[in-house]
């Protein structure tokens, strides 16, 4: 049982991934563009519990409805235009997103000092914060290993071997 709900979560989890750029009407996206369903959209019988026949149900029915809005002409399936088109729309949502907070002066464009601003105070906080990062024993210097191994860590992170 534990198997084939397991199987059925990574064929819809593998269904979500293709059709997430239909995420248009969902708001709250997760980091690859799908909204987390809730408990209470998954607990279809509101008895405060969700079976495996549920949770199949639940995410079914979003990945179904996902896919039908990624479809735009209706014909059942997806071509690159169309994905590529709902990937394009996201991009530029996250572009806009990223302008909108770093822009200081409202006026919709980024100018240098303000994305200059905006790495030192946010997550990216430019080339000496990666370099402390980088610096595992913390001795000012980057040795070769300390810079293999950050650049593994990277790889790792981001689905890739290093040689």
């Amino acid at each position: 049982m534990k198997t084939k709900l397991l199987m059925a979560a990574m064929t819809v989890g593998v269904t979500l991934a293709v059709a997430a750029q239909a995420r248009d009407g969902l708001p709250d996206a997760g980091p690859r563009g799908v909204t987390p369903l809730t408990f209470e959209q998954l607990d279809a019988n509101a008895d405060g519990a969700v079976t495996p026949a549920e949770m199949e149900t639940a995410l079914q029915t979003r990945s179904t409805a996902q896919f039908v809005a990624t479809d735009t002409n209706g014909d059942g399936a997806l071509s690159a235009d169309e994905l590529g088109a709902q990937s394009d729309a996201r991009r530029a949502e996250r572009i806009a997103k990223h302008i909108e907070a770093a822009d200081a002066n409202g006026d919709g464009l980024l100018q240098a000092a303000e994305l200059g601003a905006h790495r030192e105070g946010g997550r990216r906080a430019g080339p000496a914060r990666m370099f402390e990062r980088l610096d595992a024993n913390d001795d000012g210097r980057l040795s070769a290993q300390e810079f293999t191994r950050a650049g593994a860590r990277m790889g790792e992170r981001h689905g890739r071997r290093s040689n």
